[in-house]
């Protein structure tokens, strides 16, 4: 693909974690039900992906099978640990929750992977991107989840501090740190979305001249809230709301607490808690204004996972989902195709303004959009 910028994604863990469900479940548009059917991942799995920007995601889903553990540490390890962009470790908490009936030993065994990866960027790809998935959450009693995630974040910063104490012994390595987000996630529910949202937010180029057009479509439109898909994936790619809301998340979205470095100090809990959904706490681990929050919380990974049902369901009686328009008495939706690869969900609050406008404005945002920047020639695709 020319001009293409092409990003490698490791997706790691042990067998069973559900690596390949939930690849199957964002990027194949299986139901939650269908990847219970799903084997387990021979070696390394390829796909490509194409997203705006001329960026194709190469995803390499590595099997977790100890011996193929092992390959990727020794054997493969150049191969596997080079030129990546981003790895995603994926931990099974149940397994490893010895409270519920899981191996403590299972957690001590995915702490060491953990830092052998991270070990092994080191050396290879020093700049990855990491981030892990604490997945099937909600399969934790909901008053045990806050503690458990906690003390599990804890732990795999720990282990990166260690990874950057053996860097540090190189004086050219003495400044490194490593970019660790983790994320409680199922597949039974929107946080999946969510975290998958944000790790294609970190690596897709050029986000802010997305939002520039967003807030400007925003303004013509007097809209609540625009919001940008990427459209075969329906993950959210960049969003704008003037909402005081949206600025304090955005804010939170700034800070620099995923950043390990070697030498700092105890974690403060908000660092802990961080990428822990609402929804997944009850009400007395919620804060005392989660009733508001909690509509902010998660609100587009929820639109994405329902416009992405709907849409198969359209494939199942051979129609195709491209446009649809909603209005109540208290906001007009209205949602479109932007590019050929990415979608625009505008929400507006105020009766006056008629669809016909929205669309109108939405058109004018098309064409200001420069095509050769954030539309891949899909025919070049390897």
């Amino acid at each position: 693909m020319p001009n293409s910028t092409k990003r490698k994604i490791l997706l790691m863990g042990k067998s069973g974690t559900g690596k390949t469900s939930m690849r199957s479940f964002i990027f194949s548009s299986y139901r939650s039900e269908d990847t219970k059917r799903l084997g387990s991942t021979i070696d390394v799995e390829h796909s490509h992906v194409r997203f705006p920007g001329n960026l194709v995601l190469n995803l390499w889903d590595c099997g977790g099978q100890t011996s193929y553990m092992d390959s990727y540490m020794n054997a493969q390890r150049n191969q596997v640990f080079s030129s990546v962009c981003a790895l995603v470790y994926v931990v099974d908490v149940v397994s490893t929750d010895d409270e519920g009936g899981g191996d403590t030993s299972e957690w001590e065994t995915d702490l060491r992977y953990f830092r052998d990866c991270l070990s092994a960027l080191q050396t290879h790809t020093p700049d990855a991107e990491i981030f892990c998935l604490l997945h099937k959450m909600d399969l934790i009693q909901p008053e045990r989840r806050k503690s458990l995630y906690m003390s599990r974040v804890a732990d795999l910063r720990k282990k990166a501090r260690e990874v950057l104490k053996e860097a540090a012994s190189s004086p050219s390595h003495r400044d490194r740190s490593i970019h660790l987000r983790c994320y409680a996630t199922s597949i039974w529910d929107a946080t999946l979305y969510k975290a998958w949202s944000n790790i294609v937010h970190t690596i897709v180029p050029d986000v802010q001249y997305f939002e520039t057009h967003l807030s400007e479509l925003a303004d013509m439109c007097s809209a609540s809230e625009v919001v940008l898909f990427e459209k075969a994936t329906f993950l959210v790619m960049s969003h704008y709301s003037p909402s005081i809301h949206d600025q304090r998340q955005s804010q939170q979205h700034g800070s620099t607490s995923y950043i390990v470095r070697y030498g700092d100090g105890p974690d403060a809990p908000e660092t802990l808690l961080s990428g822990l959904s609402l929804s997944m706490l009850p009400a007395q681990d919620k804060p005392a204004n989660a009733d508001e929050m909690t509509v902010y919380d998660d609100r587009f990974e929820r639109v994405s996972e329902l416009v992405k049902q709907f849409k198969m369901s359209c494939v199942e009686t051979q129609n195709q989902l491209q446009s649809f328009e909603l209005r109540t008495p208290t906001f007009l939706a209205c949602m479109d195709a932007l590019t050929s690869t990415t979608c625009l969900l505008v929400i507006v609050s105020d009766p006056r303004v008629h669809i016909r406008s929205l669309k109108n404005n939405i058109e004018v945002c098309r064409h200001q959009l420069e095509p050769q920047r954030i539309l891949p020639d899909a025919s070049n695709a390897p």
